[in-house]
């Protein structure tokens, strides 16, 4: 299915082809990690960049999508989705709770300016509450020492039915940190009494530390427990420099070889004379650039696959990312030729990489992605 085109026409070459099957798959590993869990699936930022549209097919088995404002999870429910939406950045006005309501959503409360605005709640509601506390990563939820009173105040409210307690980590990440073992223990010490559902972990914690999803490190007042996993669905890992080999990619972003150029020793490529040949090249000319989403931090190195006639063959970008365009290396690779096809990143070059040679992380070139690149869902 092509989700976005230019007028029945190919275009310019660059294409993202979204796997729903690989969210699938993914989601189904995420369950095998959980399998006593509840699984709410993050599709904030348009699913990551890969299209809201991708998300309610390939997570059609979660228990719970999860956007972070209002205006996303309404258009879930445009697009059909039936099953719980959360709203993670909660409501951030009164006049959002009556269309969230009407939604049938639910949402994060994190500041005391939240709570007083579930007094607008009809008596009949009957919702669930997911209350923030801050463990330690200190971005948003109540403190330790505020959780009492935020509890107490929407417990008294007629129309709140139950309240999820939930937290959120600053370096899961990144494995053997001391800081998650702080932010464990502070979460479980506040929740101490509290005889009700929890969510804690996200990709990272579902991946390097699954002991403190375990029930019996939670105690008997977890009720149901519910895990976040995010990135990992989408086939890349929480942390670019430690890729995951147990996640399908889920996106292949492509682009097409628009012409070729002889270049001499001694020339430069590109913008800022950042390359200069060595020896004499056979240079790619691929129409993909920083206009549709490709870092222009990537540097000459980076990795690219190019499907010839002989099969998938990678080499190199070579020169500075240009607005519309990139330069690559064809030197050894005589049978490439204009029309070809380039994978930027997908199944033959991981997006883990790309991110890592970029400074960056894979959620950020996901969600960058512009408009002009064809989207196909597969």
């Amino acid at each position: 299915m092509v989700i976005n085109a230019s007028n029945g026409r190919e275009g310019r070459g660059a294409a993202i082809q979204v796997s729903i099957r690989a969210m699938q798959t993914n989601l189904a590993q995420a369950r095998a990690l959980a399998p006593d869990k509840k699984l709410l699936v993050p599709v904030k930022a348009n699913a990551y960049g890969h299209s809201l549209l991708a998300a309610i097919q390939g997570f059609a088995d979660a228990d719970a999508l999860a956007v972070a404002v209002l205006d996303e999870a309404l258009q879930l429910r445009q697009l059909g989705w039936q099953k719980p939406i959360v709203i993670l950045q909660g409501l951030l006005h009164r006049n959002e709770v009556l269309p969230a309501l009407a939604a049938d959503c639910e949402w994060v409360v994190h500041s005391a300016y939240q709570l007083a605005f579930h007094d607008l709640l009809p008596a009949k509601a009957s919702i669930r509450v997911w209350l923030k506390i801050n463990s330690g990563m200190n971005r948003l939820g109540f403190s330790p020492e505020q959780v009492a009173y935020a509890y107490a105040q929407l417990q008294s409210q007629s129309g709140v039915q139950s309240i999820v307690l939930m937290t959120h980590f600053a370096n899961a990440d990144q494995p053997h940190d001391a800081t998650v073992n702080s932010q464990c223990r502070s979460f479980l010490q506040t929740i101490t009494g509290y005889q009700q559902s929890v969510s804690l972990a996200n990709s990272g914690l579902l991946l390097n530390y699954p002991q403190y999803i375990d029930q019996q490190y939670l105690g008997s007042q977890s009720e149901e427990q519910w895990v976040r996993p995010g990135i990992m669905l989408y086939g890349a890992s929480p942390d670019p420099h430690q890729p995951l080999v147990t996640v399908t990619p889920v996106m292949q972003l492509t682009a097409k070889i628009i012409a070729v150029q002889q270049v001499s020793a001694g020339e430069f490529i590109g913008y800022g004379d950042a390359f200069c040949a060595a020896q004499a090249m056979r240079i790619g000319v691929v129409s993909i650039g920083y206009g549709d989403g490709y870092p222009r931090s990537a540097p000459t190195g980076t990795p690219v696959a190019i499907r010839t006639q002989l099969g998938a063959q990678l080499t190199q970008l070579v020169g500075r990312v240009s607005m519309d365009m990139i330069t690559i290396d064809l030197t050894h690779l005589p049978q490439a030729t204009i029309g070809d096809t380039v994978e930027l990143w997908g199944s033959q070059v991981s997006v883990d990489q790309v991110a890592a040679l970029s400074g960056t992380v894979a959620y950020e070139l996901f969600c960058r992605l512009t408009a002009r690149p064809i989207r196909h869902l597969a």
